[in-house]
């Protein structure tokens, strides 16, 4: 059965129009007699032999000798941060077109998507820094780590900006499936940025209610990529995986950080692990275990919390932590399909249930 990537390469040799591969692959891999999940629904594609971590290798070593030679030579230059910054940005592009473009090597061209988004928001600051003769970071507002708020600076936005616009020509060119996910990031930090450079009291006050209503977009943008692919036989179900990164962690502090908090006790403990639970079911009925993997670190502390009821000293209380929180991973992860089962027998009817994964009812 051939692979995306060797039906690219035969669009790319003209032997297919673009239109036509992702159809075509479509219906060589259906199988229309099977309702089964495949064994792993989260199987990733980022890495496929060690000729792909050998190559990553080299482009970060490649990455960090241009970084250092270059403030090496044009150190106390004008120019030292714009060159720098655009000259990652312009290597990254330069690679993607041979790594990305022709060798299609996956764990490489995540790389290069990460260093080029990042090295576009640095060009951005630094160019942005330069005509308003400033020699710091256009970005950090002064005094954000000192005791008293500090606004950000509107100008500030448009690197933000510039950031994204480059992202964005950077996936139109590419298609790597972890862009997606550094575009809703950016967009992320371009809102909290906004409401940032308004009042920063207002950002940091109410940072979890921003944070609810930013990751329950970035969930929706996911949850777009993961209907067109239920069964995650495609390059959408890898893109919406990036973008669960993405959103979960968003949403498991957005719904959290409010209980977690030492003078609250084993009340506090006791909502933590329910609210765990409740994201545990939309994990497991989305098939996801992004999010819950986010709400790890909270249901330690919790359960840290209803031991230290108990009076245990705190290395008794940190070993026991960690061997409920392990054993409990081990149990679901174990358990996940079947759990999965249990959950959804009863939608098996429901009509929203075939845009999410299959199982076995």
């Amino acid at each position: 059965m051939p692979s995306l990537e060797r039906l690219q390469e035969a669009r790319d040799r003209g032997l297919l129009k673009s239109a036509q591969v992702q159809p075509l692959f479509d219906f060589l891999n259906q199988d229309p007699d099977s309702l089964n999940s495949s064994p792993d629904a989260e199987e990733l594609h980022f890495l496929r032999g060690f000729h792909d971590i050998f190559i990553a290798i080299g482009i970060v070593i490649l990455a960090i000798g241009f970084g250092v030679g270059s403030a090496f030579l044009f150190d106390g230059f004008w120019f030292e941060k714009i060159f720098t910054y655009g000259g990652l940005m312009a290597l990254s592009w330069l690679l993607a077109e041979w790594i990305t473009k022709r060798l299609r090597l996956a764990l490489p061209s995540l790389l290069l998507a990460i260093g080029f988004s990042l090295s576009s928001l640095l060009t951005g600051d630094a160019i942005l820094a330069f005509f308003l003769q400033l020699n710091d970071s256009v970005l950090l507002p002064k005094g954000i780590f000192g005791w008293q708020y500090s606004q950000f600076e509107f100008i500030g936005l448009l690197a933000v900006v510039f950031g994204i616009l480059k992202t964005i020509a950077f996936y139109k060119r590419f298609k790597v499936p972890i862009t997606p996910a550094l575009i809703t990031a950016g967009f992320v930090g371009l809102a909290l940025y906004l409401v940032g450079s308004i009042n920063m009291a207002l950002l940091f006050d109410h940072m979890a209610l921003w944070l609810l209503v930013i990751g329950l977009s970035a969930l929706g943008v996911a949850m777009m990529f993961d209907i067109r692919d239920p069964k995650r036989r495609t390059l959408d179900s890898d893109k919406a995986f990036w973008l669960h990164l993405v959103a979960a962690p968003l949403l498991v502090h957005a719904c959290l950080s409010n209980f977690a908090s030492d003078a609250d006790g084993g009340l506090s403990a006791l909502v933590t692990i329910g609210l765990v639970v409740v994201l545990g079911l939309v994990a497991l009925i989305i098939d996801r275990r992004a999010m819950l993997a986010s709400a790890l670190g909270y249901l330690g502390y919790a359960i840290s919390q209803l031991l230290n009821e108990i009076n245990l000293d705190e290395a008794g209380i940190f070993a026991l932590t960690l061997l409920l929180v392990g054993l409990f991973v081990l149990m679901l992860g174990s358990g996940w399909s079947h759990l999965r089962r249990i959950i959804m027998r009863p939608f098996a009817q429901q009509s929203w249930a075939r845009y999410l994964p299959p199982v076995t009812v």
